[in-house]
């Protein structure tokens, strides 16, 4: 995921530094990450609109995937709510 997102930011012609940073950010939930990580403040303000929209897309891609690694994770507590 954060590959295909890192990919799809270089597409709108960012930079690869920026955009593994965005992407990692953007996938892990860390927002403020993504001003530590470049030096920059308030570096979603100058982000066009098709980044912002494929970083949206990878937010929520992120918390599908941690989702599901809790679900993988913790096995008995899932079934005991859904079970007989």
């Amino acid at each position: 995921t954060m590959g295909a997102a890192n990919l799809a930011l270089a597409a709108t012609g960012m930079d690869f530094d920026r955009s593994l940073v965005l992407s990692v950010a953007a996938l892990t939930n860390t927002g403020p990450l993504a001003d530590i990580g470049l030096g920059v403040r308030n570096v979603h303000a100058g982000l066009g609109d098709p980044a912002k929209a494929i970083l949206a897309l990878t937010m929520i891609l992120g918390r599908v995937e941690a989702l599901a690694l809790l679900a993988f994770a913790l096995p008995t507590r899932w079934y005991r709510s859904i079970g007989p």
